[in-house]
Formats: structure tokens, sequence, C-alpha cells
């Protein structure tokens, strides 16, 4: 199961990938110490460009360019020096999950043409920084007036009210 951190870190990534419009689709899942005792990502997240489609129960297909995020996230200390996210990119590819593993993703299941995990359509519609580019200029131009403000209070005293 994912972690709060590991939810946080998964919804930020989505949501600036959704924004770019560089890569849509996606399938995150765990990598639990059952599946792999020779890797130390605790998970996966793979983006592409073009659909993903569930061709069975824990099988992926997706077609065209996709990226790859191998992400540690419990075995940071002093003394490992190891990269905490691992990015790489891949050409079209058809990949499993183990049954045991968590999984959140919008691919579409090849059978029925749905999403097949609603957890994942409430993470991406619940982004937490989910602005459009207006509201993310209006908010830039909003905290340039609070600075430019402090900073004449600050040049200028006794301007007003002394």
């Amino acid at each position: 199961m994912f972690t709060a951190t590991e939810l946080e870190f998964l919804k930020a990534l989505l949501n600036a990938q959704i924004i770019n419009g560089d890569y849509q689709y996606y399938v995150a899942y765990t990598l639990t110490s059952v599946t792999s005792t020779t890797e130390n990502y605790d998970f996966y997240v793979v983006l592409s460009e073009m659909p993903i489609t569930a061709t069975g129960k824990n099988t992926f297909k997706c077609d065209g360019k996709q990226v790859i995020y191998k992400v540690d996230s419990s075995s940071s200390s002093r003394t490992n020096y190891d990269d905490r996210i691992i990015y790489s990119e891949q050409n079209a590819r058809t990949f499993n999950v183990d049954s045991y593993e968590f999984i959140y993703t919008n691919a579409l299941d090849s059978v029925h043409g749905d999403l097949i995990a609603l957890q994942t359509y409430e993470i991406q519609n619940n982004l937490m920084f989910n602005l459009n580019k207006n509201e993310y200029y209006v908010s830039l131009m909003l905290l340039g007036v609070l600075i430019l403000s402090q900073l004449f209070r600050a040049v200028f005293p006794n301007w007003i009210g002394d």
C-alpha cells in the first residue's frame, strides 16, 4: 500500500505531467519485498503519451513513448547515497504487475472500455495544486504586488500615516 508521503509525491508528479500535457496516462504500483528482494525501490510510476490499456487484470500495454520513475522512499540514511528516484525512457511495451501489489492507474479496460481503478480517478481529480494557467499567472501577480508593497514600506517607512 502507498504511504501518505508516497501518495503526495504521486499526486504532485501526476499533476505536473497533466498540466504540462506531456504524459496524460499512468500506472503507479508498489514494489514489495515479496516481488523483489534485489531492488530497493518502493514503487514505480509509468507515464505514457498514448493511452495505456489493461489487457488483463495485472497486465498493461503501452504504445508510444513512456517514462518510468523508480522511487525509493524508505531507505534514506546518512550512509546510503543511492539515488532515491531513477528516471528512464522506453518505447512501446507490455508489462505485468504482480497480483499482490497496489495499483493506481487511469488505464482503460480493453474489455469494458472504462477506468479500471476508481481510486485513480479520485487522485487525478483531487490534486492539490490543480491550477490552470490563468490562475497561476494571477497568483504570481498578487504575490508580486505583496512583495513590492512590503519593499515600498521598508524603503519609505514615513511615507503614509506618520
